[in-house]
């Protein structure tokens, strides 16, 4: 038995930007209109890309109107509650990007009666329009980051945070989470309810794995070194990495990133501009060791640690408050140097890894799992069900 046409509304920020939310709602869409579906999207970045026939993308910042003007205020007043938490500019943003992007959502859902309304969780403002979407479309909210103990901001753990995004969480029909950690939180301190809540883990988007038997790889000299990803100050950055391995010798780093947070170019370190996905997952090969820095904060889930196994590439993880969710998965795979984030500790393993010269790569966790045709196909099903 086919499932009808339906037509679906995506309030997804990151669509038309970079990294693994853009990919994720950009890959979801792809695959809805594979089965004959109609997908609108409201989301923030100019679009560079043609996209598949069926899927219609509306961008928020020519978006302005009266009604937007209305919505403005109405949150303003229901959210003083935010304003102690954050600066009198920041605040304000975030309510007109929420006050923007309800009023375009219920002008469309007048029109179109959507079957569902997919609302991206990046970022956090989106919590404040979750009950004011129309009450006959069933809203599903697709948590990336969690607002409440999130990794991005610490100290987030505040009774406002709390009370925003339990308020969300409550009036959604579904909640979906690539945080399986968050759970415990929101059936927990939240009281959701456990029935509506589904665990969809991030999905690797490459075209190709790499993993799969045992290799022993002999480094060059000097080792070189990638990472790739955004950073963040004193959250996910590289200030006790880079002056342990400039105090090393004998290897370079090279990082890609759009942050504002990043390293100064040496001749050890070579900072370039972020580039297109799919480039630097075949850079990757270029490369004898590769870096994955994981949150100093909270308990995210990053799907890029997934991606890099797949390379069959030996893999730095440096960590700061220990991940026990990806330690526990990933403890007993042969070719990953866990490190605390701490410079003697770091300098102490790489000077290991200098004196062997080599490693031992032997990946055995089971990717299929997480590749985008089996993620899409969950999330279709959560969202059609």
């Amino acid at each position: 038995m086919t499932t009808p046409n339906k037509r679906f509304l995506f309030i997804a920020y990151p669509f038309a930007g970079t990294g693994a939310n853009m990919l994720r709602y950009r890959s979801l869409a792809n695959y809805l209109v594979s089965k004959d579906h109609k997908v609108d999207v409201i989301g923030y970045y100019d679009l560079e890309n043609e996209l598949e026939n069926g899927i219609c993308y509306i961008q928020i910042k020519k978006q302005f109107s009266f009604g937007a003007l209305v919505w403005f205020l109405r949150l303003l007043i229901a959210h003083l509650y935010l304003f102690k938490n954050m600066n009198l500019s920041r605040y304000l943003n975030r309510i007109g990007l929420a006050a923007i992007t309800l009023a375009l959502a219920n002008k469309l859902n007048r029109a179109n009666r959507y079957e569902s309304c997919l609302i991206s969780i990046a970022p956090w403002a989106y919590y404040m329009i979750v009950d004011r979407i129309r009450k006959d479309t069933r809203v599903i909210v697709d948590i990336c980051d969690p607002l409440y103990k999130n990794a991005i901001y610490p100290g987030s753990d505040s009774d406002a945070n709390l009370r925003l995004e339990k308020r969300a969480l409550e009036v959604a029909g579904l909640i979906i989470t690539v945080n399986e950690p968050s759970i415990t939180i929101m059936t927990g301190e939240m009281r959701i309810n456990p029935n509506k809540i589904r665990f969809i883990s991030p999905a690797i988007h490459i075209d190709q794995y790499l993993c799969g038997g045992k290799k022993q790889y002999c480094f060059c000299n000097p080792i070189s070194m990638i990472y790739s990803g955004s950073l963040y100050e004193g959250y996910r950055d590289l200030n006790e990495f880079i002056p342990a391995l400039e105090s090393c010798g004998g290897i370079t780093l090279d990082v890609y990133t759009g942050s504002k947070c990043r390293p100064k170019d040496t001749s050890i370190v070579r900072v370039h501009e972020i580039i297109p996905h799919q480039e630097i997952v075949h850079l990757y090969q270029k490369f004898d060791l590769l870096l994955f820095v994981d949150n100093f904060y909270g308990y995210q889930v990053p799907s890029k640690i997934f991606e890099l196994i797949a390379q069959n590439k030996p893999i730095i993880f440096v960590y700061d408050k220990r991940n026990v969710y990806f330690y526990n998965l990933l403890k007993n795979q042969e070719g990953i140097v866990f490190v605390e984030n701490d410079r003697k500790r770091i300098k102490e393993a790489l000077q290991i890894i200098l004196s062997q010269r080599n490693q031992v790569v032997n990946y055995t966790i089971d990717l299929s799992k997480y590749s985008e045709e089996t993620i899409n196909n969950q999330l279709y099903n959560c969202i059609i069900s």
